[in-house]
């Protein structure tokens, strides 16, 4: 799953201040719940 990192302080106009990473999908465990909801549709910005 994409997500945004934050690996080190820095201004927020820096490049390296947030990355686009790859993640593994968390799976709920211990008493963690599950919930669905409804997708939207993406909307181009």
């Amino acid at each position: 799953m994409r997500a945004v990192a934050l690996t080190r302080y820095l201004p927020i106009d820096d490049p390296k201040s947030l990355l686009d990473v790859e993640l593994d999908k968390p799976k709920p465990t211990g008493s963690d719940q599950l919930v669905a909801y409804p997708r939207r549709p993406r909307t181009n910005l």
